[in-house]
């Protein structure tokens, strides 16, 4: 720590190390390969089940994942977060693709989610040529809520 005195002679304190380095250390996502559900489906209609991580187990997870489609305009894709025994939703993320052959990247979503509770991609409206999606979950060991 070292004490330094402004230009209008206040004393500041400056933090810092005087020898050695530190680093950070940035880990891309450790996904369970029973965690990864995609798939490529040609004119899906409207409400299709386009991929389905199957049952999971409980824990906090980050979850992954992307959408797109062929057809030239808007189509909405919803991610919908299942309940334990696939009977309804817990909460549906509704995602709108504006374009033509390219996918889009869902921000991360953090979920503390119940054993058999999964995840899955949707098509709300109908697509003529190809929707394409992929879901992946990772299982977070920490506090963080």
């Amino acid at each position: 720590m070292q004490k330094v005195a402004t230009l209008d002679n206040e004393l500041a304190v400056r933090v810092g190390l005087q020898s050695g380095t530190f680093g950070l250390q940035v880990v891309g996502p450790t996904v369970e390969a029973a965690a990864i559900a995609s798939d490529s489906q040609a004119a899906p209609g409207a409400g299709t089940v386009l991929a389905d991580t199957g049952a999971l187990s409980g824990g906090k997870r980050t979850i992954y994942g992307a959408y797109g489609q062929s057809d030239n305009g808007f189509r909405f894709f919803d991610l919908e977060w299942r309940n334990a025994a696939n009977t309804a939703n817990n909460a549906v993320f509704h995602y709108l693709h504006a374009g033509i052959n390219n996918s889009e990247s869902i921000v991360p979503i953090r979920l503390n989610m119940v054993t058999n509770e999964r995840l899955r991609w949707v098509n709300v409206t109908a697509i003529a040529l190809t929707a394409i999606t992929w879901i992946a979950t990772e299982v977070q060991n920490d506090s963080i809520a």
